[in-house]
């Protein structure tokens, strides 16, 4: 089951960014707050460092909506900003590798966060369709090994 998002629609949102509302930011944390912790909490077990990049995540993302247009959904482009941000600040504070860092950045990370077609990830990789569904379960078994493993 997935997280419960506010249903303030992201189009509302967007329209009082647009017209500098005060209530903007509410909205965007009540709609946004928890799936984006979820994403800190997928990354460390810091109680402490946790609070420390959920607070930088929405500043950072403050200064992305203040200074860029939005073209995708809202909730896709907060989730491929949060991602990255959170993993470039850990990456920075040394608590992952830059192998970790690297091996983020995978094609299961592509499906899910950037949204990229099976046909359009052939193309990129220069991959049959099956080849890249094929590297995707291998990707995804991998996971749950390491898991099982922890």
């Amino acid at each position: 089951m997935g997280v419960k998002r506010n249903e303030i629609p992201d189009q509302q949102i967007l329209f009082m960014f647009a017209q500098n509302d005060p209530m903007a930011w509410n909205a965007l944390y009540e709609s946004y707050a928890a799936l984006i912790y979820g994403m800190v909490c997928q990354q460390t077990s810091d109680q402490q460092l946790r609070e420390e990049i959920f607070e930088k995540v929405f500043l950072h993302l403050k200064n992305c909506l203040m200074t860029s247009e939005v073209f995708v959904s809202l909730n896709i482009m907060l989730c491929r900003v949060s991602n990255k941000f959170i993993k470039a600040y850990l990456l920075e504070c040394g608590l992952i590798s830059p192998k970790n860092y690297a091996e983020s950045n995978s094609l299961l990370n592509s499906v899910m966060l950037h949204s990229h077609a099976f046909s359009d990830l052939a193309v990129q990789l220069r991959m049959s369709e099956s080849d890249v569904k094929k590297r995707l379960r291998q990707e995804v078994n991998a996971l749950r090994g390491e898991s099982r493993m922890q």
